[in-house]
């Protein structure tokens, strides 16, 4: 792991690719992070008698890791019930968007301290970049939002005890190569439109397609990462929006192209440039 200058780790990036449907980047998650419900399930075991031996054979996680958590319980899980939090404040569409950004283009990191929610994108997109930046600081309102300029693209960060908790998402490698499914606390108040939004946001494009005999362009959206749970996810919101979608394997890309459909997803998301 690599030193980010500030107490934390950088995870390795695994891909970086820029092309005409906007940048896509696969990074590595913490290695060493552990999903609260991984957790909870560990306590569980341990309290229903299971030895470690027992509880690792059944979750795979390293008997190390367990004993820690067994042995210090109270340091794992916090008291914090994200649900409550997202709609005791108002925040259900704020957290939409950002649940969509972080699965599209983002990682969460264990520093020193505390953990890193960090989202990329384009410097292209200035107000898009400003938009990010003020959702992240209505959803972390007492937290510092911070930015790295990489000269092509903006590292956009915030430190919080509270993502793990907000984004159980998160885990062990790269997003593409593992299960990636929704809580059923985050099932029940996800806005689709805002979520969407979020997806598109980090890895959609809005461009102009041509017609089979190449002569006539019109607008279409295209929705690309190599996750096919994202997608599932992508396109069972666009359907809640009454958007139809298709799909493609080469490479993995749901697309929006037909005129009342394309129509409708200009009212819920706009473009990139136009928020």
């Amino acid at each position: 792991m690599l030193s980010n200058g500030r107490g934390g780790s950088t995870p390795p990036r695994a891909t970086l690719t820029f092309g005409v449907f906007g940048r896509q980047e696969y990074l590595c998650e913490n290695i060493d992070m552990r999903t609260n419900q991984e957790r909870q399930k560990v306590l569980e075991y341990h309290s229903a008698g299971l030895n470690q031996t027992e509880i690792s054979r059944l979750t795979n996680i390293p008997k190390r890791t367990i004993s820690g958590w067994v042995k210090q319980p109270e340091k794992n899980v916090m008291d914090f019930n994200s649900q409550e939090y997202v709609i005791d404040n108002k925040l259900e569409h704020t957290y939409s968007y950002i649940l969509g950004l972080y699965l599209g283009d983002g990682y969460i990191n264990k520093t020193a301290r505390t953990w890193r929610l960090r989202i990329f994108l384009d410097v292209k997109y200035p107000k898009l970049n400003e938009f990010v930046i003020q959702q992240l600081q209505q959803l972390f309102p007492k937290n510092k939002v911070s930015i790295i300029d990489f000269k092509t693209y903006w590292g956009i960060s915030v430190y919080s005890n509270k993502i793990i908790s907000l984004f159980p998402q998160h885990g062990e490698g790269m997003k593409h190569t593992r299960k990636i499914e929704l809580s059923d606390w985050q099932d029940e108040i996800i806005k689709s439109k805002d979520f969407v939004k979020g997806l598109f946001h980090s890895d959609g494009s809005y461009y102009f397609r041509k017609n089979k005999r190449g002569d006539l362009k019109y607008p279409a959206y295209d929705f690309r990462n190599e996750s096919d749970d994202l997608h599932e996810l992508f396109q069972k919101h666009c359907e809640n929006l009454n958007i139809l979608t298709t799909f493609s394997t080469k490479p993995k890309t749901t697309h929006i192209y037909k005129k009342i459909e394309v129509s409708n997803m200009m009212g819920i998301v706009g473009t990139k440039e136009k928020i």
